[in-house]
C-alpha cells in the first residue's frame, strides 16, 4: 500500500473535520511492534516539535491493549505501524481502536487488518 502526500493531506483533512464538533483531537498514539514501532519514531518526534496542542506518545501494540492510557478514546488517532500486516498485538491495538471510536478507521497498515 502506498500514498501520496495529497492522500495523506486529504486523511488527516478529513479525520479533523470529524473530530471538530467532538472538542477536536487531544491526543495521538503511534502504535507498533519491533521495527514497525521505530518506524513510527521520527513521526513522533515530529509532533512534539510542531504541535503543542495534541498530545503524542509512542506506545509498543501489547502494552497498548493491556495498558490502555485513560484519555484514549473519541478524540483520540492511532497511528498503527506493521510492516506485513499480521501481527496479532497490533490487530488487537487496532480492534481496540474502533471500539473507543478513536480514528483507527484512518490508521493505514502495510498489509491487511
Amino acid at each position: 500500500m502506498s500514498y501520496t502526500s495529497k492522500d495523506i493531506k486529504n486523511i488527516v483533512a478529513e479525520i479533523l473535520e470529524n473530530k471538530k464538533d467532538k472538542g477536536g483531537v487531544k491526543s495521538l498514539y503511534f502504535v507498533g511492534c519491533g521495527g514497525s514501532l521505530g518506524a513510527l519514531y521520527p513521526a513522533k518526534t515530529f509532533m512534539e516539535k510542531e504541535c503543542s496542542n495534541i498530545k503524542s506518545a509512542l506506545i509498543n501494540s501489547n502494552e497498548f491493549v493491556h495498558s490502555t492510557p485513560k484519555d484514549f478514546g473519541e478524540n483520540s488517532i492511532i497511528c498503527l505501524s506493521c510492516h506485513k500486516g499480521n501481527t496479532p498485538e497490533t490487530i488487537a491495538a487496532a480492534k481496540l481502536g474502533k471500539e473507543k471510536r478513536s480514528s483507527s478507521n484512518y490508521s493505514y497498515m502495510a498489509g491487511r487488518i
